[in-house]
């Protein structure tokens, strides 16, 4: 390997952490010790322990319960790990570092399965119809 060639890799290395560092303002590794529970209290929790600011709307966690988390690893696989299998979703603001806590709603509404692409019959037609 040419001096160019190891110098260019080193050089795409560096600039690689650089921006992965200037795209999320991640902190480093933390020792977490989160019990399972309410998301109103454990993620009051989270952010202390974090030492990072956290957002969340208190309707949209109500009812809500997290994941225990417990090791060292950083504050974002903390809280994901936090709500993993719940309605909430983590999102991150790439300036601040600052954390959101986003509540993903189920429209009931909704049916589970997708509707038919069958056309309805000539009794279904009918039925219709006479309603």
């Amino acid at each position: 390997m040419s001096f160019t060639l190891k110098a260019s890799a080193a050089a795409f290395v560096l600039i690689a952490g650089i921006l992965s560092t200037l795209l999320f303002k991640e902190e480093g590794a933390r020792d977490f010790e989160l019990p399972a529970g309410n998301a109103a209290q454990t993620l009051k929790q989270f952010a202390k322990q974090a030492e990072v600011e956290i957002i969340f709307n208190a309707d949209s966690v109500k009812g809500v319960q997290t994941n225990a988390v417990r090791g060292a690893m950083s504050p974002r696989l903390a809280l994901e790990a936090m709500v993993k299998g719940t309605l909430l979703a983590v999102d991150q603001d790439r300036e601040t570092g600052a954390y959101a806590i986003i509540g993903q709603t189920i429209d009931k509404a909704t049916p589970t399965s997708p509707p038919s692409t069958n056309p309805p019959s000539e009794s279904e037609l009918h039925r219709q119809s006479s309603i």
